[in-house]
């Protein structure tokens, strides 16, 4: 048994833990299209995930970088990544999160 490490880099909201079948069927039923669909991430400390709601998220290799460009950062597409992520959560029952934005989320496992 080892332990992997890696990193994510995602625009989104950490939310309370919640159950991963409610997760799906919450989200998977959702309207949305892409670009603004509301996926979900699980990471972190070992046995200590946090639970993320997402529209956008890459896997960043340890000992390579990902490129971040000024295109990710459009007013225009965070707002509406925000009003998604917002009504998924109060789908969810939460509606109390903290504001979205972009997250580096190390991870081990």
């Amino acid at each position: 048994m080892g332990i992997f490490n890696s990193a994510y880099f995602a625009y989104g909201s950490p939310i309370p833990t919640t159950g991963e079948e409610l997760l799906e069927e919450v989200l998977q039923a959702r309207p949305e299209i892409e670009p603004n669909r509301v996926g979900y991430l699980r990471a972190g400390t070992y046995d200590r995930d946090m639970t993320f709601l997402v529209t956008e998220c890459v896997e960043a290799d340890l000992g390579k970088y990902e490129r971040v460009t000024p295109q990710a950062f459009d007013r225009g597409r965070t707002t509406a990544w925000d009003q998604s992520i917002r009504a998924a959560a109060a789908e969810l029952g939460h509606t109390n999160i903290p504001d979205p934005g972009w997250f580096v989320v190390p991870d081990q496992s």
